[in-house]
């Protein structure tokens, strides 16, 4: 830098610095603006991103939200550690469930040398003995067991009357499939929530008879209707006791959102599917709810005040 030799020099570089040290001075102006700015909206963000956290975090344990809004999370299995100085595997103590040889198998496959190691004689299968066992446990080729009811008739000597054997009043149709199928279908819908499509699938696979929509249905209603008295019972129990609890929640129900309803006390739980979540539900289902003179154990839910 060339330093100016006069006294107009001298002021005119003076001025020249004190304009670079004003814009200097106004673009540092602006940069803390910019900076207050940027750092409201930072905080702005991160509170916004809390919000959002808190929200995704949320769920029918720790919130109102009903469990059918619960994400799928895959159960991870605990892990077990292993107490000091122990070997992997059951302990001493611990009841096991290890396969037991049986006195009388089903099938018996005698193992019986036919010719010597050395590949020269044949063995005489006399004074043989037996030397060991090995057992197992297997399932036997499932099928289908088919009864038939055949129907007879013959004439009265005396009258002369035509008269027939009678069929079993649970034999209404020519073919049908029995109270062992309608039972197992029963349990795989209910016990094991298998879909229609699933049942049909398994018996096709297994039996090499797939079941149709429409024998799946019978076999419920049936179920259902044998299990009246049951439920019947359950809800007088509930509705007679001085403490009742009640509540509801979502659930899916045809690839719809529905609601479960639940009544229960210390002896007794009855469970309920409906469309409505308030009033539509109990008169539908439980017009005797209306008139509980005990005590209801409830949430603030509205239609529980009638």
């Amino acid at each position: 830098m060339k330093y100016p030799s006069t006294i107009p020099d001298c002021h005119n570089l003076l001025k020249e610095q004190d304009s670079l040290i004003r814009e200097q001075g106004e673009k540092i102006k602006g940069q803390e603006i910019q900076i207050k700015e940027l750092s409201e909206m930072v905080s702005s963000l991160v509170l916004r991103v809390k919000e959002l956290e808190g929200q995704l975090n949320q769920n029918s344990r720790n919130s109102s939200k009903p469990p059918s809004s619960d994400r799928f999370k895959p159960k991870r299995k605990p892990g077990l550690p292993r107490g000091k100085g122990k070997e992997r595997g059951g302990q001493k103590g611990h009841k096991g469930n290890t396969l037991k040889m049986v006195e009388r198998a089903d099938e018996v496959v005698d193992l019986k040398p036919g010719r010597c190691g050395c590949g020269q004689r044949l063995l005489r299968q006399e004074g043989m003995e037996e030397v060991a066992r090995r057992q197992v446990f297997d399932i036997p080729v499932p099928s289908f067991r088919v009864k038939e009811y055949r129907q007879w008739k013959c004439a009265c000597p005396g009258c002369g009357k035509t008269n027939k054997g009678v069929f079993p009043s649970d034999v209404p149709a020519p073919v049908q499939y029995g109270k062992g199928v309608q039972a197992l279908v029963t349990l795989l819908s209910v016990k094991f929530n298998l879909s229609h499509g699933s049942i049909s699938s398994l018996f096709e696979d297994i039996y090499g008879h797939g079941i149709n929509v429409g024998t799946v249905d019978s076999a419920l209603d049936k179920s259902s209707a044998k299990c009246l008295t049951i439920t019947d019972s359950i809800m007088t129990a509930l509705l007679d006791g001085r403490l009742l609890h009640v509540d509801e929640t979502g659930i899916r129900v045809g690839g719809g959102s529905s609601w479960l309803h639940v009544l229960s006390n210390p002896d007794y739980t009855f469970l309920y599917p409906h469309s409505k979540r308030g009033r539509a539900a109990f008169n539908g289902t439980v017009p005797g709810l209306t008139g509980y003179a005990g005590i209801l154990s409830r949430d603030g839910w509205s239609s529980y005040w009638s």
